[in-house]
């Protein structure tokens, strides 16, 4: 069957095509076959199931090559006419990478068997690293200490090097064993929430991908570090420490949400 695309927002992965039998068929960014991103006008090639568009093709005619010239026009109007050709360039590629981050996007929504796995693997991962430390008590994380302090340059100048007793001494007597101990169980049950909330919000984290540049990257490194610290602080009782993960997770909210917002709307601009 046969069409035109009446309208395609890149936003939300959709749009709507006009058929030949005067009919309207919705369909996804994800069946969409060609390289460029789909826009208002072009003629396309499709199939339909219960309603909507599937294996949606720019239609092959005499005509094609100025069809595919299509999005180039089409960006090329949304710039400035003193926009050189290298800004033309980048909103082309930024358009592009959108498209097919979207259709990235739909495909792990869509597969729950995948959100079972990555989730599974991140809360196992936390879960091991807790038996383990549960396990081995702070008997092994003094131990652990014990062979790192007796070999530092502190215990050689000191002259106990090598000697494990005054070792865990040390570190019994200036708090690290339970600082690690409490850091190790507060890393541990960080992850497992960290896995926890990828499961409940699969679905909200995978809607900001297609819009993910720097900024955007580095606030969800940002809140990483900050959701880490919280849980490990708050496991250790340490206010000063909870109140610099709130911050430090904020910020990466924000930097996480600004960006996306921005880069939605640079390509709502090229696209209206």
């Amino acid at each position: 069957m046969k069409g035109t695309i009446l309208d395609f927002s890149i936003q939300s992965g959709e749009g709507i095509i006009s058929g030949d039998d005067n009919n309207r068929y919705k369909f996804a960014g994800s069946e969409w076959k060609a390289e460029a991103a789909p826009t208002r006008g072009q003629r396309v090639d499709f199939d339909q199931e219960n309603g909507l568009a599937i294996q949606v093709y720019l239609e092959m005619s005499k005509t094609e090559s100025r069809t595919e010239q299509q999005p180039n026009q089409k960006i090329q109007s949304a710039v400035p006419r003193n926009s050189g050709s290298q800004n033309t360039t980048e909103d082309k590629l930024l358009l592009d990478r959108v498209t097919k981050r979207s259709a990235t996007r739909d495909r792990m929504v869509a597969n729950n068997k995948v959100r079972v796995i990555v989730s599974a693997i991140i809360i196992g991962l936390g879960l091991l690293s807790l038996i383990g430390t549960l396990a081995g008590g702070k008997e092994g994380v003094r131990k652990n200490l014990a062979d790192n302090l007796k070999w530092s340059s502190s215990a050689r100048d000191a002259g106990f090097a090598g000697n494990d007793s005054v070792a865990e001494s040390v570190a019994d007597i200036t708090g690290l064993t339970d600082h690690e101990y409490i850091s190790s169980i507060g890393s541990a049950v960080g992850f497992m929430l960290f896995g926890g909330m990828i499961w409940l919000r699969w679905k909200p984290l995978w809607e900001g991908w297609p819009f993910m540049r720097a900024k955007s990257w580095f606030g969800a490194v940002f809140f990483f570090i900050g959701f880490m610290t919280l849980i490990t602080e708050i496991c250790r009782g340490d206010q000063g420490g909870i109140t610099g993960g709130i911050i430090f997770g904020g910020i990466g909210v924000w930097l996480f949400r600004s960006g996306i917002s921005k880069t939605k709307a640079i390509v709502g601009h090229l696209t209206a």
